[in-house]
């Protein structure tokens, strides 16, 4: 057993681990998105609100989530906003209302306007919400457990709509905001994010699975997001896109990465270009979000990610890649086979 990847066995390969261990099944998967469904279908129904759609984004909607720990965004896209502030003024009292209309469990004064939740949300629990979403957990039934799933509830507005699908122009107006409301738009840009990491190849998202596992049971502060963009950087710049990488290759890049965190510079060139706006990036360490510029998802507490990233360089040095086992099996048979026909090769010679 690793003390650096919770359950991993000795002698296994990192893609075996991630069979086993952490990639969800796909049945789970399943059951995961038939209740995410049912959620936002009861969403759309929410009264007192016009609702353009409702994105599932989040490890579900991008195919990225870990079983020990998938999570969902619902994220709302309301109609009736002319510009982000007035978003903004209205978003703590759309949140109470979200919160009355998915956990509302009795008929009372207001039930005419929230009413009672289907059975089927009974197992729905509030876990925190603040100015930004609300979160809930639900329980999902899998081979005889109840898995928790975290599902975050988020409004928006399609800001990316009103300026014609321009980004540069969005970027635009973003710079003239204040920083306190720079910070509403990276969820309106979710329909972004899920379109760079959605058609990567499954091996992509494996890794990214791998490092969400690995800091989430490490105990480290970081954000999966984070990890989403670590993983897209090694991908396109260090493993050349190839679509069969080992994932040992992939891992220990970004261990050595971690292990040197506060150097971390991070920007992925495609939606905007980095030279336009790096006078808005951090001035030290940064990762920054492919879809917006004044989005940073580095974290503040660099020295537990280096330490657990140099311990977990050093515990890699005995993980086989994959097919290693293999090749050596494949090895000793051909060594027996050259070592008898050598030996009946002088045998001959003898007689």
């Amino acid at each position: 057993m690793s003390s650096y990847l919770r359950g991993y066995e000795r002698g296994e390969s990192l893609e075996k681990f991630i069979d086993r261990t952490i990639r969800p099944p796909n049945d789970f998967k399943d059951r995961v998105n038939h209740t995410v469904d049912q959620l936002v279908r009861y969403l759309h129904k929410m009264p007192g609100y016009s609702i353009q759609e409702v994105v599932k984004s989040g490890s579900l909607g991008k195919g990225t989530s870990v079983l020990s720990d998938a999570d969902a965004d619902m994220v709302i896209f309301f109609n009736g906003y002319k510009d982000i502030e007035g978003l903004i003024y209205d978003k703590s009292q759309i949140i109470r209302d979200v919160k009355k209309y998915m956990c509302n469990p009795k008929p009372g004064l207001f039930s005419w306007l929230f009413p009672s939740k289907p059975e089927w949300m009974d197992s729905i629990r509030v876990l925190k919400y603040n100015e930004y979403f609300i979160k809930f957990m639900v329980y999902v039934q899998h081979q005889g457990r109840s898995e928790p799933v975290e599902i975050d509830v988020l409004p928006a507005i399609d800001v990316v709509a009103k300026h014609g699908g321009n980004m540069q122009s969005v970027y635009r107006e973003m710079k003239t905001k204040s920083h306190d409301v720079r910070e509403h738009y990276s969820v309106c840009f979710c329909k972004k994010q899920l379109a760079m990491i959605r058609p990567k190849p499954p091996k992509v998202k494996d890794l990214i699975r791998l490092l969400k596992y690995w800091y989430k049971t490490n105990g480290l502060d970081m954000t999966s997001y984070c990890c989403e963009v670590v993983g897209l950087y090694i991908y396109d710049k260090h493993l050349n896109s190839k679509t069969n990488f080992d994932m040992k290759t992939g891992f220990y890049k970004a261990m050595e990465l971690f292990s040197s965190y506060r150097q971390l510079q991070i920007t992925i060139p495609g939606i905007y270009n980095t030279n336009t706006w790096s006078s808005f990036f951090p001035k030290t360490t940064y990762v920054l979000d492919p879809v917006n510029p004044f989005s940073d998802t580095s974290s503040l507490h660099v020295r537990s990610i280096e330490r657990c990233a140099e311990a977990t360089l050093n515990w890699l040095q005995n993980v086989p890649s994959e097919g290693y086992g293999l090749l050596s099996k494949i090895g000793a048979v051909a060594a027996v086979t050259v070592f008898t026909l050598l030996l009946g090769s002088s045998a001959a010679k003898q007689n």
